[in-house]
Parts: structure tokens; sequence; C-alpha cells
């Protein structure tokens, strides 16, 4: 494809049935390979954090540069608030930033100090913190959008947020984030211990610092472990 102004919706159709092959456990020649490009080139995390329009235009420019990039598979999608911490802040939490403007925000104090707090903390209303801005955005990335992007959601954070309480931050985050060899063996660690009987589709996260290049490369290290993962995989049928 030639980017996101040209968006085939058929091809995409293509890209999302193998995904549903998939999840019904019926064969296809490799398991997806899904990416996402984060891009801090000409916004800090910070701002993008802190601007619907930031956001909305490195959402545009990471889904047309991979639609060029990637020859199969990908399914453009776009993503609000790249923050973590809007559960946080509707409970009346203020965000904190560190010195480094491409560092996720954390909170500036932890609210409960003691179990028993949690029954004194207030039903969550949807407009409260940073809801309200996710939720217009939101709205606003589904209306200027091709049908054919998905909307990832709402970043809310998860299990990655307490797996940074026990493993070093700078470890957990930047491990994969800048080793070719450590992306691919680690899919092919995770994949070895899923198959025969688990299907798991991987979404690689890249950051603006790797090339066209080595994007390519990427993918087409990555799929060699896809195939073989495929075949290793015990599917419900031949077709």
């Amino acid at each position: 494809m030639e980017g996101i102004k040209d968006i085939r919706h058929e091809e995409i159709e293509r890209h999302k049935e193998r995904v549903r092959r998939v999840w019904r456990y019926r064969r296809v020649d490799h398991i997806p390979l899904n990416f996402f490009l984060d891009d801090y080139s000409t916004y800090t995390l910070k701002k993008q954090c802190l601007s619907g329009e930031a956001q909305f235009e490195v959402n545009v420019r990471s889904i047309d540069r991979l639609l060029r990039l990637l020859p199969d598979d990908y399914i453009p999608a776009a993503r609000v608030w790249p923050g973590y911490i809007t559960i946080a802040t509707m409970f009346g939490l203020q965000a904190y930033w560190s010195d480094d403007p491409n560092q996720a925000p954390g909170v500036a104090e932890h609210p409960i100090r003691d179990m028993g707090q949690v029954y004194e903390l207030e039903t969550l209303d949807r407009n409260s913190g940073l809801m309200s801005f996710n939720l217009r955005w939101l709205r606003y990335f589904a209306e200027h959008l091709p049908v054919d992007v998905s909307l990832t959601g709402i970043d809310l954070g998860g299990p990655i947020n307490t797996a940074k309480d026990l493993l070093d931050t700078n470890l957990l985050y930047t491990a994969f984030y800048d080793s070719l060899e450590e992306t691919i063996r680690g899919y092919e660690e995770i994949a070895g211990g899923l198959a025969p009987d688990v299907v798991g589709i991987p979404i690689v996260w890249l950051t603006d610092r790797w090339g066209d290049q080595e994007i390519r490369e990427l993918y087409h290290s990555l799929l060699g472990v896809a195939e073989r993962y495929a075949r290793e995989t015990r599917w419900n049928g031949e077709s």
C-alpha cells in the first residue's frame, strides 16, 4: 500500500481474516505479526499525552509509515492517550512527570496505604480526571480516520504496570526496544513454549529509532519464526 490515504479495505480484511482463522484454530501459512510504532521524533511523550492534536498527528504518521513498509499482516490501529494513568486521575491523583519527557508519567503519591482505605474511594465518574479528555479524542479519532483504522481504545495500563514494580523499569522497557536479536529470540521462546496447543499473536512495539531497513529485517526474521510456529500448531481441521 502507498499509505493511509490509499488503504484498501479488501487488503485489510485479508489481514484480519488471518487473525480470525488463528483464533478459530484454523490452519494458516504463518502466525500474524502485528506492529505498533511509538514516535517521539516530533513530539515528546509528555506533549502527546497533553495534546490530542499531537496524538492524532503522530498516529497518522506512524500508520502511514507502517502501511508503506510492511508487505503483509499489518492492521492499522490508532492509540489514544499513551500515558497509563487515566484511572488514577479519575480518583483525583495528579500526574507526576520525571525530567525525561519521554518517560510515561506516574503519580505523585499513592492514596491507599492501608487496604481498609479501598472502601473509602468514591465511585468513579466517566467525566472525571483524564477520562473526559480521552473520550473526547477517541470520538475525534473515530470521526477523522479511515474506517479501516482500528482504535485501540484508551490506554489504561495493565499487568505491565505491576511487572515494572517487580523488575527494574529500565530493563523491562528497553530490552526488546533496542535489540533486533533479543526481539527475535524472545518470540522464539514464546512460540516454542506455546506450540502446539496455544496460539498467541505478537504485537511488536517499536520506537522511531528503528530505521526502515531494520523494520523490514525484523519483520522477515519474525516471519520465519511465525511460519514455524504455524507448522507446529495443532489446528482444528486442515482448512
